[in-house]
């Protein structure tokens, strides 16, 4: 029994199909990697919709950046009230 799949001849022999070698012109590692790279896209395209929604934009950070300066600034308040509080002593008074 002989048939033909995808270009390449499957002769049956004790009911185990095996392949013969493909027709002239076909290569086949260049089919795989044709169709390998019209697939990727489309699957990669829909686990970033899935991921990050319809609209994919860079990150900002605006978030993080915020909290950021927000802490620094608690930092320098910090510095500065115990500084304040602790100027008399340092320094010493002039009386």
């Amino acid at each position: 029994m002989t048939r033909i799949d995808r270009g390449v001849v499957l002769k049956s022999r004790d009911g185990i199909p095996r392949p013969i070698a493909p027709p002239p012109g076909v290569d086949l590692a260049e089919e795989a990697r044709t169709a390998r790279s019209r697939f990727y896209p489309v699957t990669v395209a829909w686990f970033t919709r899935l991921e990050w929604g319809a609209e994919v934009a860079p990150p900002t950070h605006q978030l993080v950046r915020w909290g950021f300066l927000r802490g620094l600034g608690l930092i320098y308040l910090a510095a500065f009230v115990s500084l304040w509080v602790q100027i008399g002593g340092l320094v010493g008074s002039e009386n």
